[in-house]
């Protein structure tokens, strides 16, 4: 356990004097930190990486049934061209006292660029990929279950440009920059979909399309 003091946010409200009626602070006026009251906080090293390594960009935590904890990283080491420019997505998972066990989705055609990551409550773990407008649904053993939507043919161009809303034209069964995923009790299946076409799609629990409803703006 380590303990650390730094200076809250809210001690930045008493970092101005009052002032009275006519009185002005100038924008170069000195403050006296000194009497800034400070907050103490504590974390714990939670997880547990090897020596040397480290995590990157992580966009999202998700913990099943069991205390475990999957984790979804951007280590910023792309080799597969420019989706996003230098971007690649891994799944790290940990058992429920931090410790590394293993990597799932290693060189899973729809994994690009993640954006969220959520356990169900049957404890699959579920990708959304908003890089190859895919949602991933893994097994809790990491075998890929179920794939909905589809990744773009391979961008030629070494400058990546993405749609725009004004571009989008949505399609039953394709999603545009997808971003987090959720389900009701009858395990059908609900969509943010997304940055370029703007509305829930739902889907039922095997994956076939009923209906979406929104637009942009």
């Amino acid at each position: 356990m380590k303990r650390y003091t730094m200076f809250g946010a809210l001690a930045a409200l008493v970092l101005v004097a009052p002032v009275g009626h006519g009185q002005a602070v100038g924008a170069g006026a000195a403050v006296d930190n000194r009497s800034v009251p400070q907050m103490r906080f504590e974390w714990e090293d939670f997880i547990k990486l090897k020596d040397g390594e480290n995590l990157g960009e992580v966009l999202g935590v998700a913990v099943n049934s069991k205390g475990e904890v999957a984790v979804l990283n951007h280590p910023g080491t792309a080799t597969s061209g420019p989706l996003f420019g230098n971007a690649t997505t891994e799944i790290l998972l940990f058992d429920r006292n931090g410790r590394f066990k293993r990597e799932i989705g290693k060189r899973v055609y729809a994994l690009g660029y993640g954006h969220s990551i959520r356990y169900d409550r049957h404890d699959n773990l579920w990708i959304v990929d908003k890089g190859t407008d895919s949602v991933i649904k893994f097994a809790p053993n990491g075998k890929v279950l179920m794939n909905l939507g589809r990744r773009p043919e391979g961008y030629d161009s070494g400058h990546y440009e993405p749609p725009k809303q004004a571009d989008a034209r949505p399609r039953d069964g394709w999603f545009g920059s997808p971003t987090d995923v959720t389900w009701d009790q009858d395990d059908n299946i609900y969509v943010s979909d997304g940055y370029v076409n703007s509305r829930i799609a739902k889907l039922n629990k095997d994956g076939d399309w009923i209906t979406s409803w929104g637009k942009y703006g």
